[in-house]
């Protein structure tokens, strides 16, 4: 069934295929779902019980699908050649769960299980050499922290048992080794596993039983001494009945204690003539340091900068870290992650002289380089710390387990602060690390650091605009004009606030008093010279990057600028893998990729699948495309980027407006785009990401005449709600219409000027251009002259909506006319439908025939329902219902209401879910149900602002302004007939005004 696949979890999580072929398994997350599957053995394991394994008790949201997305794709790891719909295999879906079913010796804990239970039996019948070898082979199978990197509470508890179980295995391993006469090893490897466990005491009865067969009475002694003390400052305990049996035993040289003699055992004295173990030197080194006068105090802390500012809550989370008397049990592990000049080494060595006095043992410090390409070797920076702290350079071990070892035994007894600056990965660090409590280490590094036991973790942003302005402040002096002025914002606004980059500025400002805080202010505006300006002395921001740059494999590195080559605020998953050219539809390699640039600090994630760019950051991978790739590939880029976001656009509109054929007038994407469930999640989707394509737009504007002509057709097709943040959308169409008519693109013109229609639907200025004959027949002139007619039918009722709110029936009824004989022309029967509500509107709101109202309403209703445009059923709705309120039918009127309000629910629109509150509001107004009134006109109120619609808005208020005094309420329903008045007056809708006038007695 694993088809030759086979599985790592002791250590860092990994799948083979055949002998040697890794198979990537995805981001962490990812590989928590797998690891979840694959502990369960081939029992079913629910979606929720997943859920839960990576995220606990609280969820992110969208779990579900997020699960089903990484169980999807790993199944394509797994499985490349399972055909798409296939069901079984190796991961096989089973009810609303799945289960991974892998051959069972396939995974290394199996394995591991099979020896150790093996190993334990063997041992039981006595037979030490064959269990020491089973354990070891089990031992082998080891390559680190179990589970390394893996999120969630499952993996936690998980890798809390398998590293019990590695070290019951150890300790059983030495209990073989005690029995075989190999007491030399066992003081090694006791003693080591004593430093990463200092209060298990069960190796203390293993280490003085070595040492006692030794012949190291005394030691073995001193060892139960140190013991006790431990057990006592720690714990407030005596030790347990089998050690303290172990120290008698010792005292009065029991004869129990001898070294077993049977057959197979080795003789000791033989194995010391034999030649030193491997662990001599070890032993060498300790013998002296035991003998030696009291060691010296490093101090190797860097000097503090005077000028360091900010950073006040994580200098105080890692000070109270690092100072927490209720750690105990262990060393203190604090880690500072970020990216390239954030400011992490300097907050680092702030925060270490904060502390030094904390740690009367001394400071070691070492810069471990992990963003150069040869970052330091942790055998040799062991060398340094183990000579600074008085061990004889002619007797430190020579390999880095034994140094390790030594240098966690020296610090068993002592209080030492250690600052790893700049590491490359939690491998590099992890051999550097004390074991014993009482000491700490703060380490900093590009990556946030997986699998380390931190006690605190920081992950270190850019400066808020205030630290940077006092930190520029500082260095500069608070003497120099402008220091505290609006270019001393604008200079580190341009500094993205990224402590380095301010630093650089504030350096050169320093050096040069002729300059003003304006000059430099103006360098730095110009991005395409700001990287030059922002280098001083041996400090550059270029080379900042660079490091972190040239660790990139070519795949990551042409990513990382390919992703530059096209500007907005964030990206997600589809739109990066389109830019760079993966498949869109399936992200994983991109995932893979995007984050491997935020595990060096290139990218950041704000959100799970977004990723953006820190502004300085984006200029120097944007320099790079150009340099490396060229400007052609940087046009393709945004091409491609272009078609995702047409054909996702196209797939939303097709749900939220069936039957439309206004995507049949646009020439076809050559992407297939994302896709959505339903309607009300392609508004949700599109509204949340409207402001990064808006952005994408911008720039496709600016380009060339195909981007701009791909910008068109996206724009018409995202304007599947009015709604929609209607500043942002009008300004990107009025750039978009004024571009094209200065090129002579007059189907882009006509398709801009279309939603610069559709969005402005109600707005004064709309209505004041509609009245003066403006650009609203520029559209139709443009339309007629390229042939659109489906554009045509949709501006032309869109038009005669506009004439309508201003009472001019006879025009409105003219462009609603021939927009009908378009749709019938056309075939286009989700436009017939739209002028039918168009047609109702018009009559209704211009004192027409009511009863054609109706029946125009009901024939919207019944040919959207066939068109399944649940859009345009909710208008049928509302208009039949305002008709027959008209016509004095109120029940009915109210029961069209209710079913509109349902379907908005439904459908997440609630814009017009209160315009149809409205208009029951007014039905309780006429019936004297004036509280109920009010209440509804409230509500409706409140959303009217939240969607900037003033004509709601100004209904609402007026609805106040008719109820409120019969409630006795005479003085807020004045200001609300004020405030309605005002807005009928700034619309335009005079009628609307004269009517409130005349209602309210004004």
């Amino acid at each position: 069934m694993g088809d030759g696949l086979r599985f790592g979890v002791l250590g860092p999580v990994e799948a083979w295929r055949g002998d040697d072929e890794p198979v990537a398994l995805g981001s962490p997350q990812q590989v928590a779902v797998f690891v979840r599957l694959l502990l369960a053995g081939s029992w079913t394991v629910s979606a929720d019980e997943i859920i839960h394994a990576v995220w606990g008790e609280e969820p992110a949201d969208g779990a579900l699908g997020i699960v089903r997305t990484y169980v999807a794709r790993l199944r394509k790891r797994l499985e490349p050649e399972r055909a798409r719909g296939a069901t079984g295999g190796l991961l096989a879906s089973v009810g609303s769960g799945y289960a991974l079913r892998a051959d069972a010796d396939a995974l290394d804990l199996t394995v591991f299980n099979d020896l150790t239970t093996r190993a334990a039996e063997v041992q039981g019948a006595g037979g030490a050499g064959e269990a020491a070898e089973l354990y070891r082979r089990g031992l082998a199978l080891w390559r680190g922290v179990p589970l390394a990197g893996v999120p969630g509470p499952y993996a936690e508890t998980q890798r809390t048992w398998l590293v019990e179980a590695s070290l019951n295995a150890r300790q059983a391993l030495l209990e073989c080794e005690l029995e075989l006469g190999r007491h030399r090893d066992v003081v090694a490897e006791a003693s080591a596993m004593i430093a990463e466990h200092p209060l298990r005491e069960q190796l203390y009865e293993a280490l003085m039983l070595a040492l006692y067969r030794s012949g190291r009475q005394a030691e073995a002694l001193v060892a139960y001494a140190d013991a006790r003390r431990l057990l006592d400052e720690e714990l407030g305990v005596e030790p347990g009945l089998g050690l303290r049996e172990m120290h008698r035993k010792i005292l009065c040289a029991d004869p129990a204690l001898a070294a077993p003699v049977w057959p197979g055992a080795v003789d000791i004295g033989a194995a010391r003539a034999a030649g030193p173990p491997p662990t001599a030197a070890q032993e060498q080194a300790l013998a002296e340091h035991s003998q030696a006068p009291r060691m010296p105090v490093p101090a190797q802390l860097p000097a503090d900068l005077p000028d360091f500012s900010g950073r006040r809550v994580a200098i105080e989370k890692i000070r109270d870290a690092l100072t927490d008397a209720s750690v105990s049990d262990s060393a203190v592990i604090v880690t500072v992650s970020g990216m390239g000049g954030v400011g992490k080494s300097t907050l680092a060595t702030h925060a270490a002289h904060a502390v030094a006095d904390r740690f009367p043992d001394g400071c070691l410090y070492v810069d471990l380089r992990g963003a150069d390409d040869r970052p330091a070797d942790p055998a040799d920076v062991l060398g340094r710390f183990l000579t600074a702290l008085g061990i004889a350079p002619n007797t430190v071990p020579t390999t880095l387990e034994e140094r390790a070892a030594l240098f966690r035994t020296i610090l068993t007894s002592r209080r030492v602060l250690i600052l790893l600056d700049n590491a490359s990965d939690a491998a590099q660090v992890r051999p550097l690390l004390p074991g014993a409590p009482g000491n700490a280490a703060l380490v900093t590094s590009r990556p946030h650091l997986v699998g380390l036991p931190t006690a605190a973790s920081v992950s270190l942003e850019v400066m808020d605009g205030a630290e940077a302005a006092e930190l520029l402040g500082r260095i500069v002096g608070p003497d120099r004009t402008g220091i505290a002025g609006p270019a001393a914002a604008e200079l580190v606004a341009a500094c993205g606030y990224l402590p380095l980059a301010v630093r650089i500025v504030g350096a050169r400002l320093a050096a040069r008093p002729s300059w003003t805080v304006q000059d430099i202010a103006r360098r730095l505006a110009d991005e395409q010279r700001r990287l030059r300006e922002l280098r001083t002395g041996d400090l550059s921001i270029e080379g900042c990057f660079a490091l972190s740059y040239h660790q990139l494999d070519p795949d990551a590195a042409q990513a990382f600028r390919l992703l530059a080559t096209v500007s907005f605020p964030d990206m997600g998953l589809a739109g990066a893998a389109s830019i760079i050219g993966l498949d869109p539809l399936d992200a994983g390699e991109a995932e893979d990729l995007l984050e491997s640039l935020v595990d060096l600090g290139l990218l950041e994630s704000p959100l799970p699948g977004r990723y953006r760019y820190h502004d300085l950051v984006h200029v120097y991978a944007r320099d790079l495309a150009l340099a490396i790739d060229g400007a052609q590939e940087a046009d393709a880029c945004l091409a491609r980027l272009l078609d995702m976001i047409q054909a996702t656009a196209l797939n939303g509109f097709r749900l939220a407006q069936p039957g439309s054929m206004l995507p049949d007038s646009l020439e076809p994407a050559r992407s297939p785009g994302q896709t959505f469930a339903d309607a009300a999640e392609t508004r949700a989707v599109l509204a949340v990401r409207l402001p990064a394509t808006l952005a994408v737009l911008r720039q496709a504007i600016a380009g060339t005449a195909e981007h701009l002509s791909a910008a068109a057709r996206a724009l018409v097709l995202l304007s599947v709600d009015p709604q929609w943040q209607r500043d942002m959308v009008t300004s990107v169409a009025e750039t978009l219409a004024d571009a094209a008519a200065r090129t002579g693109d007059r189907q882009s013109e006509a398709r801009a000027r279309y939603i610069l229609d559709y969005h402005r639907l109600g707005s004064a200025e709309f209505l004041e251009s509609v009245v003066g004959g403006g650009p609203d027949n520029r559209t139709v002139e443009l339309c007629r002259a390229v042939g659109d007619r489906i554009l045509l039918t949709y501006v032309l009722d869109t038009l005669g909506c506009m004439w309508a709110a201003v009472r001019r029936r006879e025009e409105a009824l003219a462009c609603l006319d021939e927009a009908r004989e378009l749709a019938l022309a056309t075939g286009n029967r989700q436009a017939q439908a739209a002028v039918d509500s168009s047609m109702a509107y018009t009559l209704v709101s211009c004192g027409g025939d009511l009863e054609a109202a109706v029946e125009h309403g009901r024939r919207c209703v019944e040919l959207s329902g066939e068109l399944a445009d649940t859009e345009n059923v909710m208008v049928g709705l509302y208009l039949t219902g305002w008709a027959l309120q008209g016509l004095g039918q109120y029940d009915e009127a109210e029961a069209l209401y209710d079913e509109c309000i349902r379907l908005c629910q439904a459908g997440n629109t609630p814009n017009r879910e209160a315009g149809a509150r409205f208009r029951i509001a007014t039905l309780r107004a006429a019936a004297g149900r004036h509280q109920e009134a009010v209440a509804i006109a409230e509500y409706v109120l409140a959303g009217g602002e939240a969607f900037h619609d003033g004509w709601l808005r100004a209904h609402a208020l007026g609805v106040l302004a008719g109820s409120l005094p019969r409630l006795g309420r005479g003085e807020r329903a004045e200001a609300a007939r004020r405030e309605a008045f005002e807005i009928f007056t700034d619309l335009g809708l005079v009628a609307e005004a004269d009517a409130l006038r005349a209602s309210t007695g004004q």
